[in-house]
């Protein structure tokens, strides 16, 4: 890899508020973090800096919602219910009947697909106990992308094995655990200062299935005995529901997923529409939906507009950037001076994007990830996509 000092940019979105600027020049620190910003620069060619005069400059992206465990069954969960393919004895658990080396080899094509489509971060759910967490780690071993792992216990007893290796608990659903379980993995991620997030009324069934088991929905469980840091999907809530959310968890929704298995569109629009909330998207079981988290976020600014529902550029890129970089304290996802220089140089120059009038209307709606990413730097040090390949 190569190690950069400056870089110049046409275009750059900085900040917490992905302010659009324009003639920004980046200093980078040894570390490899952003020492400097400056803004409206004149910069001649012949000063010796790399000169990305037709790019626009984008935080690298943060996908918080993932399942390369699956990565390794893809396309077999076709015209299958959600139950059959990642319920409880669903589809996704068969990968314990292939070969250890395939199913690495599978989680690792994951994450290099990640790395192409310019993501620095991932947060995996995590399946199959302490076996499943090692051999993602032997998937990302030398990666240069962030794998935050949330565990998923096999049972409550075998939580402390997993703490060397995990930034938190990630639960298919509450309702799979009795109340005292529950309160044990709330214990034990306060404890351990850990993440805690689960599934929650991915579909109708989920939601009439808790009632059923505790006489409340498995929100009103959630929230009552485990008291999450993050809830994923919330696809099927009732207005009063939505309402019972407190502004302090993370909301992450996989529009592609939910659609793949005819569950309906989330409720993305109504917390967007509420500042108090933090959203991300997540792309959820790679066997369903390749984990370009970008055409994930274009996918449902399409969908939201059937809605009337217009997001500005910096609203929508945040849910991928800006939002879940403050919410989980990531240092990335972010131009800002301290923050780790994870940076893409997006050419706004090409078939695509020529006319285009406004460079973050372009990286929505035109770019091309990953073809139209021209530098892509992690830590500070440029990444050649074809090495880690090899």
């Amino acid at each position: 890899m190569v190690f950069l000092r400056k870089l110049f940019f046409k275009y750059g979105l900085i900040g917490p508020d992905l302010d659009l600027e324009e003639n920004v020049l980046i200093s980078i620190d040894q570390e490899g973090k952003i020492k400097e910003i400056n803004t409206k620069v004149h910069l001649a060619i012949t000063d010796n800096i790399p000169y990305y005069n037709s790019h626009l400059l984008v935080p690298k992206f943060i996908n918080t919602h993932t399942h390369v465990g699956d990565a390794i069954l893809k396309d077999l969960a076709y015209n299958k219910t959600l139950d059959e393919a990642v319920g409880e004895n669903g589809l996704k658990f068969d990968v314990t009947n292939i070969p250890k080396l395939d199913r690495v080899r599978a989680m690792r094509f994951a994450l290099l697909e990640m790395i192409d489509c310019g993501i620095s971060t991932c947060f995996d759910f995590r399946e199959n106990g302490l076996q499943g967490i090692l051999e993602l780690l032997e998937a990302s071993r030398d990666l240069p992308i962030n794998v935050h792992i949330l565990g998923r216990p096999q049972n409550s007893n075998k939580l402390e094995e997993l703490v060397p290796y995990i930034k938190g608990l990630g639960l298919s659903t509450p309702i799979y655990y009795n109340k005292e379980e529950i309160q044990s993995f709330k214990l034990f991620v306060d404890n351990k200062n850990l993440w805690l997030g689960t599934h929650i009324a991915e579909n109708n069934d989920v939601v009439l299935n808790a009632i059923n088991k505790f006489g409340i929905s498995d929100l009103q469980l959630a929230l009552k005995y485990l008291k999450p840091n993050f809830l994923v999907h919330l696809t099927s809530l009732n207005h009063e529901e939505l309402h019972s959310i407190p502004p302090d968890i993370f909301l992450i929704f996989c529009p592609r997923s939910n659609a793949y298995f005819s569950l309906g569109f989330p409720p993305v629009g109504y917390f967007l529409s509420n500042s108090e909330y933090k959203i991300g998207l997540g792309t959820d079981n790679v066997m369903v939906t390749p984990p370009n988290i970008l055409e994930e976020l274009r996918w449902t600014l399409y969908r939201l507009k059937e809605d009337n529902i217009h997001p500005s550029p910096s609203q929508a890129l945040k849910m991928i950037t800006t939002n879940p970089s403050s919410f989980f304290s990531l240092n990335t996802g972010i131009i800002q001076v301290g923050a780790w220089a994870d940076l893409l140089a997006v050419n706004l120059q090409n078939p695509r994007t020529e006319y285009a009038r406004d460079p973050s209307y372009s990286l929505l709606f035109h770019s091309n990830i990953p073809q139209d990413i021209d530098l892509d730097l992690f830590h500070g040090e440029v990444i050649v996509h074809e090495k880690l390949k090899m």
